[in-house]
């Protein structure tokens, strides 16, 4: 734009210095002062003149307000770009703040290790009510395994009103197989160097990497709350550890 006003100011400039010339032009030529013959060709000659700069003027207008186009079309399409990510990081550090409201609310109901028969049992139908309120989900099977031997430890099915329990039909071999009937999902804890694990099933569905993250880290938790259990349990009764109800 620094270009155009330049530009502007000099055909003003010259648009006055052509309209002095043409004023004085009779006077020129009675003084004798003039190469030119006569008035006529000298307003010819500064008509083309004040034409032609007036010309090249407006084509380096034009192409200074092409190039105002372009830039402004491109500054659009980075503010839009920009809008895109602000938008896009906003909405992740949202998604954030949620699930780590979510973590705290699901850890902040237990507010001590289970040392009793009862203390493990509400820890189990607690996380799994909260997984029950992260996915929307029928039911959700909570189980301890015994992988010497595939045997129960303990477990837990949270179902809501009307669901059906599957319970009784999922077998351990199918866990440790990870060969579940295609209408399951199953989720287990990381860890590979126990001799139990904590697995989680429920009804098959999309969830996203954020919702299985989640229940995930309950799971770990889970299994950890179990292995305290079981040695409070066994130092509190001074003899055989019960791991069932």
């Amino acid at each position: 734009m620094l270009k155009v006003n330049i530009l502007r100011k000099v055909y003003l400039f010259l648009l006055i210095v052509i309209f002095i010339l043409m004023v004085l032009t009779p006077w020129i030529i009675k003084g004798g002062v003039s190469f030119i013959a006569d008035e006529e060709s000298i307003e010819v000659i500064s008509i083309t003149l004040l034409f032609g700069t007036g010309y090249f003027i407006y084509s380096q207008y034009k192409k200074e307000a092409e190039k105002s186009k372009r830039e402004l079309t491109q500054l659009e399409q980075d503010k839009k770009s920009l809008e895109e990510r602000l938008d896009g990081a906003f909405k992740y550090i949202g998604k954030v703040n949620i699930q780590i409201q979510e973590i705290k609310s699901v850890f902040s109901g237990i507010e001590k290790y289970p040392a009793r028969q009862q203390d493990i049992k509400y820890i189990f139908e607690y996380l799994s009510f909260k997984i029950l309120s992260i996915v929307d989900v029928d039911w959700v099977l909570l189980r301890i395994v015994d992988l010497s031997k595939a045997e129960t430890l303990r477990e837990f099915c949270a179902v809501r009103d009307g669901g059906y329990n599957p319970q009784w039909v999922i077998s351990n071999k199918e866990l440790l197989n990870n060969k579940l009937k295609s209408e399951y999902q199953l989720l287990k804890s990381t860890q590979s160097n126990l001799n139990l694990k904590a697995f989680c099933i429920f009804p098959k569905n999309n969830f996203s990497e954020d919702q299985n993250a989640l229940i995930k880290a309950i799971i770990g938790q889970l299994e950890m709350l179990f292995i305290i259990f079981t040695s409070l349990y066994y130092n509190n009764s001074r003899g055989e550890i019960s791991y069932k109800n």
